[in-house]
């Protein structure tokens, strides 16, 4: 298994490994929200339109997302370009563990402990409007359930 180091990553949507325990896929990232909020036209999910988006691993640890996103219906106008900087943080107590219990050690190939933690830097997390959006940008600051981003193989509970 790869570990995450310094440098850039391309990112792609997440598929779903049904052997080991994944539903869902097909997305970059979304939001856990049941009614999406009409500053972003109404969608949840998001794709790096083209896989433009960059994953940068900076000297210091923390980490930079960064690219054009398109939500998943290829009909919508309501694009952005997204630019996200996380900080490394203590693991929590718990990890969201969503996969089958067989995915994971000392069953599967996934090892949770090997993931890493991440919280957002407030000042540079942003979302700019690039096509037919309500608003011209948003401050990006929160993730739901006070959960850290992990980042990691298997960390996505989508596949491995």
């Amino acid at each position: 298994m790869a570990q995450i180091v310094e440098g850039m990553y391309h990112l792609r949507p997440a598929f779903a490994d049904a052997s080991l325990g994944g539903s869902a896929g097909g997305h970059a990232f979304s939001s856990n929200s049941k009614d999406p909020s009409w500053m972003l036209g109404g969608y949840n999910s998001w794709v790096f339109q083209q896989d433009r988006g960059i994953l940068q691993v900076l000297t210091n640890g923390n980490i930079v997302i960064s690219g054009p996103i398109v939500p998943r219906d290829p009909s919508s106008c309501h694009t952005w370009y997204v630019n996200f900087m996380f900080k490394t943080t203590q693991a929590p107590l718990s990890t969201h563990e969503e996969l089958s219990p067989n995915a994971y050690v000392p069953k599967g190939p996934i090892d949770p402990r090997a993931w890493k933690y991440y919280t957002p830097a407030k000042q540079i997390n942003s979302w700019t409007a690039t096509g037919c959006n309500h608003v011209d940008s948003l401050e990006f600051n929160i993730l739901g359930f006070d959960m850290p981003l992990q980042v990691g193989y298997g960390a996505n509970g989508k596949n491995g």
